[in-house]
Order: structure tokens, then C-alpha cells, then sequence
């Protein structure tokens, strides 16, 4: 393999990808998800059956990078509304979490839904940091540690882009 063709190969080993959770990656993304549960503020928990139960009711989308998934998004889908159950992205300031909303965001338009929410940790700065980059907005409290955030998909696509 020449110099350059090795350099093309490995620049597209790199790049990242987006897809739909299979079967085969419920283990992966299960440890990824306790990972982002360690890290939020608060630190989050739930058992490995609650985690299972999250990524079984909702839709998945991981991001993959030279192999290894290294990011993913859950949300249920209603008429209306996507509800976003968690996204994380195990290198933060990568891409991956744009990366992931703006398929979430792809996913509400093309299935004609208006909206997309999310509860956030009142003190957790950095999904309040990101969530705004994205364009999104408190809406109410919740309780004294959420709140309700929301987008539009437009606005989502818009900031991502």
C-alpha cells in the first residue's frame, strides 16, 4: 500500500459514523451509557436492567470512530415530540454529541415531528453549555435538581450544521 492510499485509509478509519443501535452493540452501549451516568452533575445511576430497559424502549443512534463507539442517543418518538432519554459522547468537544442531535433533529423532520425535549440537571454546566449551543431553551422546572428543555428540529439543524 502506498504512503497515500495508508493516509487515505486511516483518515477514513477516523472518520466518524453514525447508525442505528443493533443487537450485537447492547453491551457496548450499555457500558457507555454507565460512563455518561458517572459523569453527569449529579452523578446518575441505574442497574444494568434499567439501562437495558431505556435502550430497549427507545431508539439508539451510536457514533462510531475508527471502530469503537464512542457516543449515543436515546429517545422515544411520539406524534409530537422526541423525548430525549440521555446522549453522551465519550470525548467531549469532538463533534459527537453535535453529531448525534443533528441526527435526532433529522429524525423529527423527516417524521414530522415539531419538537424535541430533554430534562437537564439544573447544576450540570456542561449539558447546560451544550444543550444551549444547541439551540435549545428551558422551558420549566421540573423539580428542585430538572429542567424541561426544548428545540425545534429546525433549530437543532441549524446549529448543528
Amino acid at each position: 500500500m502506498t504512503a497515500l492510499c495508508i493516509a487515505r485509509h486511516s483518515k477514513a478509519m477516523n472518520m466518524l459514523h453514525i447508525r442505528r443501535m443493533k443487537k450485537d452493540d447492547i453491551q457496548y452501549a450499555k457500558r457507555l451509557f454507565r460512563t455518561g451516568l458517572a459523569k453527569q452533575t449529579p452523578k446518575g445511576s441505574m442497574s444494568n436492567a434499567e439501562i437495558k430497559e431505556v435502550l430497549d424502549a427507545a431508539i439508539t443512534y451510536l457514533s462510531i470512530q475508527g471502530g469503537k463507539i464512542n457516543g449515543l442517543v436515546s429517545f422515544t418518538a411520539g406524534k409530537k415530540c422526541i423525548n430525549i432519554e440521555f446522549i453522551y459522547a465519550a470525548k467531549p468537544r469532538q463533534g459527537i454529541g453535535r453529531a448525534l442531535m443533528l441526527k435526532v433533529a433529522e429524525y423529527s423532520l423527516k417524521h414530522n415531528i415539531a419538537s424535541i425535549k430533554a430534562a437537564m440537571s439544573i447544576i450540570d454546566k456542561p449539558a447546560s453549555s451544550f444543550y444551549k449551543a444547541m439551540g435549545f431553551s428551558k422551558k420549566k422546572k421540573i423539580n428542585s435538581f430538572l429542567y424541561e428543555i426544548s428545540a425545534s428540529p429546525e433549530k437543532v439543524v441549524s446549529m448543528a450544521g
